[in-house]
């Protein structure tokens, strides 16, 4: 085969200018677009990368506008909390917030206990120190079916904030003309908490 030289390709060229005109735009743009490719997609990475950054940005954005509200949503909830939770040291106090539903609602109290504080279990050492814990109470009421209701009506909508752990309702033996006078007796059985403050923890003694 014969080796062309640089008056072999120069000829060619005066013979055919158009064709090698081409064929080297061709060359031209082959080799552009080789080198280009690197810079297309570190070019498409950062685009990328600066969208993902935008999102996150709006996004810190908008939570931090609402995060002043959270926080006032936060603070009146913990405040609410606390008015409404009973105190552990005031015993006979929070006694008397059950007899004063029970009077309001008619029934008959046979007994109101309070059974303590229900403290949170650990499984070593001593018990997580909490803000609030459940205070513990059984209460015994013997009234008819209105009464009843609204003495469980009173309690969970009341001031404090309570929990029925076990309601137990049991008829009254009586005669026919008294229940159909008067409706059916029942006596009721309740085991509910209350929330409350977390005792305060005494300090140590000094060394």
């Amino acid at each position: 085969m014969k080796q062309l030289t640089g008056k072999d390709l120069v000829a060619i060229g005066k013979k055919q200018p158009v064709g090698v005109v081409c064929g080297l735009l061709s060359l031209l743009l082959a080799v552009t677009l080789y080198f280009r490719l690197d810079v297309v997609d570190e070019q498409t990475k950062l685009r990328d990368d600066k969208q993902s950054e935008a999102k996150r940005l709006k996004g810190n954005n908008t939570k931090g506008r609402d995060f002043d509200k959270d926080l006032d949503a936060l603070v009146a909830a913990n405040k609410e909390a606390q008015d409404r939770a009973v105190q552990t040291k005031d015993i006979l106090l929070n006694l008397r917030y059950f007899y004063q539903i029970e009077s309001a609602a008619g029934v008959k109290d046979i007994r109101t206990n309070r059974i303590g504080l229900v403290l949170p279990s650990s499984a070593k050492g001593t018990p997580p120190k909490t803000s609030y814990v459940p205070e513990a109470y059984t209460l015994v009421e013997s009234g008819d079916f209105r009464q009843t209701v609204e003495l469980l009506r009173r309690i969970e909508t009341g001031q404090r904030f309570s929990r029925f752990t076990s309601v137990v309702l049991a008829s009254v033996g009586q005669s026919v003309e008294a229940e159909a006078e008067a409706g059916p007796k029942l006596n009721l059985t309740v085991n509910v908490e209350l929330l409350a403050n977390s005792p305060a923890t005494p300090a140590a003694p000094a060394k």
